[in-house]
């Protein structure tokens, strides 16, 4: 019974110690590419919302600028009306 026991106990040893080998040996490659991977498409992704961040900033400012220009159009266009009115009273009244 204790020769069984004691080369149960050995087999057992021998397996663990090869899976151990082989979990090491694969894993350290693996872990390496896939931090540079990784890396590399955290620096493109940073680098992808920097450039949209810029297009869209870009887009509202031009967005406000037309919309203060428009007002500024206006507001100008609303002046030249009352001063031709005015004249046109004016020339009335002569």
């Amino acid at each position: 019974m204790d020769d069984m026991n004691m080369s149960a106990n050995e087999v057992e040893g021998i397996e663990t110690g090869t899976e151990l080998e082989e979990v090491n040996g694969n894993s350290n490659g693996g872990a390496l590419f896939m931090g540079i991977v990784g890396g590399v498409l955290a620096y493109a992704i940073i680098g992808g919302v920097k450039k949209l961040r810029t297009i869209a900033e870009e887009k509202y400012i031009a967005r406000k600028l037309a919309k203060a220009n428009v007002e500024a159009v206006q507001e100008e266009a609303t002046v030249f009306e009352e001063t031709q009115d005015e004249e046109s009273g004016e020339e009335d009244e002569e």
